[in-house]
């Protein structure tokens, strides 16, 4: 046919352990809780049968757990991805770019600011999403300017929240 696809045979094994993998993950996490469920209570629960409880307990409580677990991990692989594709670096991850220094500081700040400790929830992310907006423009600059030197200047800049963190995380 006109189109032609190359798989290396590395790749389908590690596509299928990881399915099966999962895949045992996935029963263990929905059989496994407060109320153990065997393998044939759970299984006909997911489609609606069995006794009221063990499908209010797969399909209301575990299941959604399950998915939204597994979104959350492909979501973070994701982000994985992309750091390292715009830092254009295999071992760039967020706490080594200062993203995540920069979220700790901006969340303290909030702290020693005098915000409720369940009142400032958004400073986190939005402390990570200025660091990693600081990131990006710094890497765009410098490519410009020095082709190799966005590294050590992102090294520069991870330094700065860990100092400005210093003060806040030993204070009596």
């Amino acid at each position: 046919g006109p189109w032609s696809l190359v798989v290396s045979h590395r790749a389908v094994l590690a596509a299928g352990l990881l399915g099966v993998a999962l895949l045992l993950a996935t029963t263990w996490s929905v059989t496994s809780g407060a109320s153990r469920l065997s393998m044939g209570d759970a299984f006909p629960a997911l489609f609606g049968e069995g006794s009221r409880a063990a499908v209010l307990t797969v399909r209301e409580f575990r299941l959604p757990r399950v998915v939204a677990g597994m979104l959350v991990g492909a979501a973070l692989a994701l982000a994985g991805c992309l750091t390292q594709a715009v830092a254009r670096n295999r071992l760039a991850t967020p706490d080594i770019l200062g993203v995540s220094e920069g979220a700790t500081l901006l969340v303290l700040l909030s702290l020693t600011g005098g915000a409720a400790t369940l009142g400032a929830w958004w400073t986190g992310p939005l402390g990570g999403m200025l660091a990693a907006g600081l990131i990006i423009a710094v890497v765009l600059a410098a490519s410009r300017v020095i082709e190799r030197m966005a590294m050590p200047v992102l090294a520069a800049i991870n330094a700065v929240p860990k100092v400005a963190l210093a003060p806040l995380l030993f204070q009596k």
